[in-house]
């Protein structure tokens, strides 16, 4: 049963919310998760924060690196697959010319929440944002482009008919903006 709820821990991927579902406590999951990451089954993408300690007790996101493993709908999916070549990216970056890439994510107080930042010694190099078809830009997205105006941000949509820039964000077709990183 614990296998089972970790295996669909994309689909819930807060780990207190997991626990409570299968009553068991957030540092034995925890220690599942490691494991689970030793195997390189797992990777998880942590919260960017300038304080150290809030960012440690902020909960990371855990991604699969086979994406066959994720539970969940067409929308978790496709993050995790995004996930994925941005952490393939990064690591390129850190090992062909050793940057210090990490690849976090961002949630403030409200829940609002930009999927992706990649960032160079904790200095954001751009954001992104993956839907599946909605080319709406997030007011939280656009906020923090502006916050930041030397990082790129992107809105990627997995079916979309025209890539176009609106305001700082720039809005692509997922497949094409993916195939142009590194790696």
């Amino acid at each position: 049963m614990i296998m089972v709820s970790i295996m669909a821990v994309v689909a819930l991927p807060r780990m207190n919310a997991l626990s409570a579902f299968d009553a068991v406590s957030p540092t034995t999951l925890g220690r599942y998760l490691d494991i689970l990451e030793a195997l390189v089954i797992v990777f998880t993408v942590r919260p960017l924060h300038r304080n150290v300690a809030r960012a440690l007790l902020k909960e990371p996101k855990v991604h699969f690196y086979d994406t066959g493993l994720v539970q969940g709908d067409e929308g978790a999916r496709f993050e995790n697959a995004c996930a994925t070549a941005l952490l393939r990216h990064a690591h390129f970056l850190q090992d062909s010319a050793g940057r210090a890439v990490s690849l976090n994510y961002i949630r403030d107080k409200e829940g609002r929440e930009i999927d992706f930042a990649l960032c160079e010694n904790d200095e954001p190099l751009g954001f992104t944002e993956c839907k599946i078809s909605d080319p709406t830009v997030p007011p939280f997205l656009a906020a923090v482009a502006a916050r930041f105006p030397n990082a790129g941000a992107s809105l990627l949509i997995r079916h979309l008919r025209q890539p176009e820039q609106r305001g700082r964000v720039q809005v692509e077709r997922a497949a094409d903006w993916l195939a142009r990183l590194s790696a």
